[in-house]
């Protein structure tokens, strides 16, 4: 008798969870169920206006470590290693990123050297703030979380909270570093208190060199080490590229089938059912769910713990205004970010054109920038929805970059502006415990048929969510060649984090 697998939500860990099974199970039957009728990839969205490359979403990806390593497989499987565009180690990109503060576009330092030499303003005192933290003593091991403000205040001081890790806080998770978790989110910080007594003394110590032949296939090796010689990567037509060839390839294997609910109430059984507003039921022998746990929690049956736990993760929603100008930028590198210390009315810029040159429209082209504003500090900047009209996001983004700086972006050759709502999840203080209780509960009252996978969980970043994904939907197809009905919640990964 084949296998029905359900997956939820067709953003990049649906797509990839979908992939994995299809591969694995090409006798078993694979629902893939998505809201939208507009568009398929999630968050991942590229879209060209006159011409003009820009992204809604994640533009660039980073290479390294597990996660990196498991995406570029994935890439390479699919064929698309002539279209990635990588960024060299020695480009402006690479090396120039910069901080705005007091008034200030500050470069921060690319080698130990130039900051001993010359620090920029925002990190006037750090090296001293730096050697008195391989002395101060470790927290005690009772303490399970704590936020990232109070970790970085507590182990150096709280102008590096408010001053430098805010800012780059404001680019990863667009949140609060007084309210986000250290462990969750800055894992490697808590690790190396927790194992080496100090943060520097961990980061010197460093860990094992990754294996890429443990997470890669044999014939894909030589590809995955090649782009991890770089800095950041991404593709000719942007990220879409990849979340569309995973669609391409789904589309066309014959026991995957694509459905869109739009405006359809999706319910969720205990007993792997999946109930569509047009009278579809869809009987599953596991469910995977790729869809944000605030959506997913009104689905499942009121009566278990797990929809109170799937809604206790808040999300913030990050305007992106993409803009493309004649004028030239003052400064070359990645972009700059805006501290939480900061009155700013934005939370960072990327420079575009730096960091993807490739992407152009021609080598003479126009500047292209992404302004990112919003997160936390989005119902202060805009306290009604209404409020947040496109041309209102341009005119805040435009006067912001003009501000800091110092040019005149006139005449504006393409823009686009949109609200990303509820985007990025919030790891707040104590969310590992949470997710722990999590993995218990949806086991218990599922049977371990419903698996968890997606930006909620585990990691916000578009490697995180592929590995994980990927790992569920081993996961799944495993369980079912064995025969043994045997649990999977999407959280095995939890026992492998900090």
């Amino acid at each position: 008798m084949s296998k029905h697998i359900t997956v939820l939500g067709a953003g990049i860990s649906g797509l990839t969870a979908a992939w994995t099974i299809a591969q694995r199970l090409p006798g078993a039957k694979i629902s893939l169920v998505e809201a939208s009728t507009a568009h398929i990839g999630g968050w991942v969205h590229s879209i060209r206006k006159n011409g003009e490359l820009f992204e809604l979403g994640p533009r660039t990806l980073r290479p390294t470590g597990e996660a990196g390593t498991v995406t570029l497989d994935m890439i390479h499987q699919l064929g698309l290693s002539p279209n990635v565009l990588t960024v060299p180690k020695t480009s402006p990109a690479a090396l120039n990123r910069f901080i705005y503060h007091n008034d200030t576009i500050n470069q921060l330092p690319s080698s130990l050297p130039k900051l001993l030499t010359n620090p920029p303003s925002v990190l006037k005192g750090l090296v001293p703030t730096v050697l008195a933290e391989l002395f101060r003593a470790k927290i005690s091991s009772t303490q399970s979380d704590e936020s990232i403000h109070s970790f970085v205040s507590r182990r150096f001081a709280p102008w590096v909270a408010d001053n430098l890790v805010s800012a780059i806080v404001h680019g990863i998770y667009a949140g609060d570093v007084k309210t986000l978790s250290v462990r969750s989110t800055l894992g490697m910080l808590w690790e190396n208190e927790q194992g080496a007594g100090s943060v520097i003394r961990g980061l010197v110590k460093g860990k094992p060199p990754l294996r890429v032949e443990d997470f890669a296939r044999p014939d894909a090796v030589e590809f995955v080490k090649s782009v991890q010689g770089e800095s950041i990567y991404s593709f000719r037509e942007g990220m879409q590229t990849l979340t569309d060839a995973l669609r391409d390839d789904l589309e066309g294997r014959e026991n995957v089938e694509i459905l869109r609910a739009a405006g359809q109430k999706v319910g969720v059984t205990g007993e792997g059912k999946v109930q569509l507003s047009t009278s579809q039921t869809l009987t599953s022998d596991y469910i995977i769910s790729a869809i944000p746990s605030h959506l997913l929690s009104p689905l499942l049956p009121s009566s278990t713990r797990t929809p109170t736990l799937l809604s206790q993760t808040p999300n913030v929603s990050v305007a992106v205004v993409n803009l493309a100008f004649a004028a030239r930028l003052p400064i070359s590198g990645f972009g700059y970010l805006v501290p939480s210390s900061q009155p700013s009315t934005i939370l960072g810029t990327v420079f575009d054109s730096d960091a993807m040159p490739e992407q152009q429209s021609s080598p003479a082209g126009p500047t292209r920038i992404t302004v990112m504003m919003g997160g936390h500090r989005f119902p202060a900047l805009f306290p009604t929805p209404d409020s947040a009209t496109p041309e209102a996001l341009r005119d805040t983004a435009i006067k912001a970059v003009e501000t800091h700086l110092g040019l005149r972006l006139d005449p504006i050759v393409a823009w686009n502006a949109a609200v990303q709502r509820d985007c990025i999840p919030q790891y707040i203080v104590g969310h590992r415990a949470r997710m722990g209780e999590l993995r218990t509960a949806v086991g218990r009252e599922f049977g371990g048929r419903v698996a968890l996978v997606g930006a909620s969980y585990l990691g916000v970043s578009v490697n995180d969510c592929v590995m994980h994904a990927r790992n569920a939907g081993r996961a799944v197809a495993e369980a079912v060649l064995a025969g043994d009905g045997r649990p999977v919640t999407g959280l095995e990964g939890l026992d492998r984090l900090p």
